[in-house]
């Protein structure tokens, strides 16, 4: 069950710069047009999934998926005025 949920933390890490990659290519893909557009579509998709296999690489070295995500998402201001409102 604990490989399940770290492959899921994984699969959130990884897409994060896969979507941006397809969000810019789609861009130029529609800015630009023609063959050229097409070929920046490409481009952009595979250094999204590039970047985003280089993330999980150096999160990995350094700690596992789940623990990245939980500081990621922590938010110590949130927490903070709650703190200060009571």
């Amino acid at each position: 069950m604990e490989k399940f949920v770290e492959s899921l933390f994984g699969i959130k890490i990884f897409a994060s710069p896969f979507i941006v990659g397809v969000v810019l290519g789609l861009i130029c893909k529609v800015a630009i047009g023609g063959q050229t557009g097409n070929i920046l579509l490409v481009v952009m998709i595979a250094a999204g999934a590039l970047a985003g296999f280089l993330l999980l690489k150096v999160i990995r070295k350094r700690m596992s998926f789940s623990d990245f995500d939980t500081k990621v998402m922590a938010s110590p201001d949130i927490d903070e005025a709650v703190r200060v409102k009571d």
